[in-house]
This record gives structure tokens, C-alpha cells and sequence, in this order.
């Protein structure tokens, strides 16, 4: 194809005779257009945003888009690199003409860590508070709609929260009875 566009021009002009049979069949023209680069070096190696995961998960890092041998921060060569720790982790590609980098910063965060305690026998009139502070930058929803760390509570039931902090995520429940004491 460069010989065909070798002026750098992005248009190419194709030219046909009608075939004489002058059938509707006649009438087509294939053509394929590949679209490509002449800079060998041009492609791009994208590792993905810095990203910040949950304690237990994982991110799969790929070098695979480009054909090369990788090398990872630690000094590995495979393909991928699997992260589960919070760090800085890049990776070299070469294939002899080109060398590629890239970055990406992952933060790993603690999943809230609370237990609302084992299921509660109340007698009739008596309340607890179910308490599921975590940190201060957590989140609450708990079973009936509202959102405070703790959950003032008189009735029988089936009480359950989810608490998140960052992209971490946890849930409790537990069973309230009441029962004559």
C-alpha cells in the first residue's frame, strides 16, 4: 500500500471498466481498505488509570497489545503481571526497533472491618443499639433506609447493614426476638 500512497496522501483512487455483459450481476466492485501505519514505533502501550482495589482483589496487568518481550518493574517477563498490593508498577516492551513504557499506580484499601455481635433476645420494651462504626469516611445503609453508624432498635426483626469506605464494601446482619423475660 505505500507504493500505492507513497506521496503520503490519505486518498486513493480506484478506476473499473464495466463488464460487457452489462448484467446486474456485472455491476460490483470490491474493494478493501486497510488502514495502517509506515511508523512502526507509533503504537501505544496502555497499562489502564491508576486504580484503587478492595483488599483480596487482584488486577490483572497486559502487555499483550504489542508483540515484544515485556519487563516488569520486578523484572519478570511474562505477558502479565498480576497486582495486589498497593505500588507503582510498569512494564518495558521491546521488540528490537521500538521500546514502549507505561505507569499505573494501584492503592489496595481495607475492606470495613465491624460485627454487630450475635443474634439479640430483647424483653418486651427493652431496645438495644446495633453499632457498626467503622471509620470516619465510612458509609452506612442499613435494612431500613437510614444511614448512621448505629441503629436504635425496639422490635423484632431481621437487621442488616452495608458499610463502605472507598471502594470497599462489608455487611453484617443479625436476628432480633423479643421475648417475655
Amino acid at each position: 500500500i505505500s507504493s500505492l500512497v507513497s506521496d503520503g496522501s490519505s486518498t486513493l483512487t480506484v478506476q473499473y471498466e464495466h463488464c460487457p455483459s452489462q448484467s446486474p450481476e456485472d455491476n460490483h466492485v470490491w474493494l478493501m481498505v486497510l488502514a495502517y501505519t509506515s511508523e512502526p514505533c507509533a503504537q501505544v502501550l496502555d497499562l489502564g488509570p491508576d486504580t484503587t482495589l478492595c483488599g483480596g482483589e487482584q488486577l490483572v496487568l497486559s502487555s499483550s497489545a504489542l508483540e515484544g518481550d515485556p519487563v516488569w518493574q520486578d523484572g519478570s517477563t511474562d505477558n502479565t503481571y498480576t497486582v495486589t498490593s498497593s505500588g507503582t508498577y510498569y512494564v518495558t516492551v521491546s521488540n528490537g526497533t521500538c521500546l514502549w513504557t507505561d505507569t499505573v499506580e494501584v492503592t489496595v484499601t481495607q475492606p470495613p472491618r465491624f460485627d454487630l455481635g450475635p443474634d439479640i433476645t430483647l424483653c418486651p420494651g427493652g431496645s438495644t443499639v446495633l453499632d457498626a462504626t467503622d471509620q470516619p469516611t465510612s458509609t452506612y445503609l442499613w435494612s431500613d433506609g437510614s444511614t448512621a453508624s448505629q441503629l436504635p432498635v425496639d422490635t423484632a426483626g431481621n437487621f442488616w447493614v452495608i458499610v463502605s469506605t472507598g471502594t470497599c464494601s462489608a455487611a453484617d446482619s443479625v436476628t432480633i426476638q423479643v421475648d417475655s423475660c
